[in-house]
């Protein structure tokens, strides 16, 4: 190693080596530095555009409690009387993620459904009314998931239906 280290200074300092050999090993060390910083400034900004998106925790930053439940109801488009079929995937007292087994394309983003259940915790709320707010394709062909928010739920319904995931959560 010593022996090389010797070739090496020796090559540099030989009348023949000119300036730009100097010049290019100079190049090429400046070359490797400048790509360094490159890769670490992208970094940086990955990981600020990463905290900007998600926020600086990666907690659950919900207000309101979801409970996972699968219960069957029924969903009526806002001036529908036929019931579509349909699966609670989750609940929450702000909404709720539904599966639809069968995609009608009765439900745009934005507009009015009615939903109702003979299960527990949606027999002792009745209907309710439901904005819809995203529609994406299902698990499996032909299905839909919707996602969508209460609309004109007292805040009393609201806490009740809160309670009661809560209470299935423990």
């Amino acid at each position: 190693m010593g022996q090389d280290l010797e070739q090496i200074s020796e090559y540099f300092q030989h009348p023949q080596a000119g300036t730009w050999n100097i010049v290019g090993v100079i190049f090429f060390f400046l070359l490797i530095l400048l790509s360094l910083w490159l890769t670490l400034r992208n970094a940086r900004w990955k990981r600020r555009a990463r905290v900007l998106v998600r926020g600086k925790s990666s907690a659950n930053k919900r207000k309101t409690p979801r409970l996972p439940i699968r219960i069957p109801v029924q969903l009526y488009t806002a001036t529908g009387k036929k019931p579509h079929n349909s699966e609670v995937l989750d609940i929450s007292p702000g909404g709720v993620k539904l599966l639809l087994f069968q995609d009608e394309g009765d439900f745009p983003p934005h507009s009015l459904a009615r939903i109702s259940a003979e299960q527990a915790p949606w027999k002792n709320f009745g209907v309710l009314n439901l904005e819809v707010l995203r529609v994406r394709a299902g698990p499996v062909r032909g299905t839909v998931v919707l996602q969508g928010r209460w609309k004109n739920v007292s805040k009393e319904k609201r806490k009740q239906l809160q309670r009661a995931i809560l209470h299935r959560l423990r």
